[in-house]
């Protein structure tokens, strides 16, 4: 997105509200998009919980392709019968997923010898102390993340590494891209996409919401995609608060594709990390993980283009959870142009700390935002050298939906639908890759030094390579396709 001017306004005098809120039904809020764009209607704004317990599915028996009878009471059932393909890398994977489990969760008590052993090498790889006598119970870790076209892939991969390891975790769904195209949202409430995230997926003590933002912007047409697309994170701080973060607890801000390592997630609930001790000035207060990146497929990992995200800080620092007597606001810049007031930059000028810091020596409280906006502060390894986070980037079903991605979303382009795959974001890593080549730094799996991600096995590997092997086939002779009609 093309940098706008910008203008420095002191936050006392800019205490903005969102777009007004009304609750209505998601159905009552759907009838009103027009086919390709949402109608400019009155803006409004649905955050709809729709996620407040677990509840269970129906039992139904349901016809396999073989003919056979399958059992699908279970939710992961019912989607392995009737969205998957036996054989299928999603068909395995959600198989390992459905009988997957961890023994450790938070709240968990840390107190024989051998835990304690077990903290204290854990707690050393990642240069952090384990102390019994200031954490003895695994901290609580409430995970937010918008969702859209994320896949079961990238879903399962990531909750793998999490089981039972957070408290709550928040989904916000919007029913449009940062483009203001109209999409079809995926997790309403009794879907079988809802249900799945009820099933356990992220284990029987974890919590999990989806809330909706319904936008029609008639005011703000033209807001751009990066504003649009942290409004809507806005409300993952309003969700933990009211699922009962405090401030002794942990925030992780993510994109559902994004994890840490479970290794190091349980370093960070049980590990005397500086960042997570009481009374906090709220400065750089992030902890960052050092992620492998993998482009589509298990087999296309970079390990020279690390990912630094995610970002997890204590309660104490999160806007909607800390304390904004001791940390009151600072100043923000504040786009000028259509809906630029709505939601302004944090001031990261640590040469002129002033500017962030006019109240003193605490610093104002993080949004979502902030969090998203500095990937560099904290970042942890393991063992000096190693990844403590994975990055499942555009783990999609389809060459099409990767190209809507780029056609729709925060990074557009309008010809998205006909260049060649490779002029696409990563597209030139994910072609090469599928095309065997061991080009631009990539590793194929087995050469990966250290931990690899839990739920990747050798099946599920093989099964998705060919597919999307088959699948670049597909898109390279539909562009040649084109081209040979244009010429025509």
């Amino acid at each position: 997105v093309e940098k706008e001017e910008e203008i420095s306004i002191d936050s006392d005098n800019n205490d903005h509200e969102l777009p007004p809120e009304e609750v209505m039904t998601q159905d009552e809020a759907i009838s009103n998009y027009g086919d390709n764009y949402v109608d400019e209607s009155d803006q409004e704004l649905l955050v709809q919980d729709v996620i407040t317990a677990q509840e269970e599915a129906d039992p139904s028996l349901e016809s396999s392709d073989e003919g056979e009878e399958v059992d699908t009471s279970h939710p992961i059932d019912e989607f392995i019968a009737t969205q998957t393909t036996k054989g299928s890398s999603l068909h395995i994977l959600l198989e390992n997923l459905k009988t997957y489990s961890q023994p450790e969760a938070f709240g968990d008590e840390i107190s024989t010898e051998e835990e304690v052993r077990t903290e204290t090498e854990r707690c050393g790889r990642y240069g952090f102390d384990f102390d019994p006598s200031i954490n003895r119970k695994r901290r609580r870790i409430f995970m937010g993340s918008l969702i859209a076209d994320d896949t079961w892939h990238s879903i399962s991969l990531h909750a793998a590494e999490a089981y039972n390891l957070y408290h709550t975790v928040a989904f916000i769904e919007s029913n449009t891209t940062q483009t203001m195209t109209k999409r079809e949202t995926r997790f309403d409430e009794g879907s079988l996409n809802w249900r799945m995230l009820q099933s356990g997926v992220f284990g029987p003590k974890t919590d999990v919401y989806v809330d909706f933002r319904v936008d029609t912007a008639k005011d703000y047409p033209h807001l751009t995609p990066i504003i649009r697309e942290n409004l809507q994170r806005e409300h993952i701080t309003r969700r933990w608060k009211e699922a009962g973060m405090q401030p002794d607890d942990i925030g992780i801000i993510c994109d559902i594709d994004e994890v840490f390592t479970r290794d190091f997630l349980l370093a960070l609930q049980s590990c005397d990390v500086p960042q997570f001790r009481p009374g906090q000035d709220c400065y750089r207060p992030e902890v960052t993980g050092q992620g492998l990146r993998f482009e589509m497929a298990s087999d296309c990992s970079y390990p020279s283009g690390f990912f630094n995200h995610p970002d997890a800080l204590l309660g104490e620092c999160i806007d909607q959870v800390g304390d904004i007597e001791i940390h009151p606001p600072g100043i923000r810049s504040y786009a000028k142009g259509e809906g630029g007031q709505l939601l302004g930059a944090r001031i990261f000028d640590y040469e002129n700390v002033h500017l962030d810091n006019p109240n003193g020596t605490m610093y104002q409280l993080w949004k979502p935002w902030d969090v998203r906006r500095v990937d560099n502060i904290g970042r942890v390894y393991e063992n000096g050298t190693e990844k403590t986070a994975y990055h499942f980037h555009n783990f999609f079903n389809s060459m099409e939906v990767f190209r809507n991605k780029y056609k729709t979303y925060g990074h557009s382009r309008g010809d998205a639908d006909t260049v060649p795959l490779a002029e696409l974001g990563k597209g030139n890593k994910i072609v090469s890759c599928l095309k065997g080549e061991m080009a631009m730094g990539r590793q194929s799996f087995d050469d990966i030094e250290g931990r690899i991600p839990i739920l990747m096995d050798a099946s599920y590997n093989e099964a998705r390579k060919n597919e999307l092997i088959k699948e670049l086939e597909d898109d390279e002779q539909r562009i040649e396709d084109l081209l040979k009609a244009g010429q025509d």
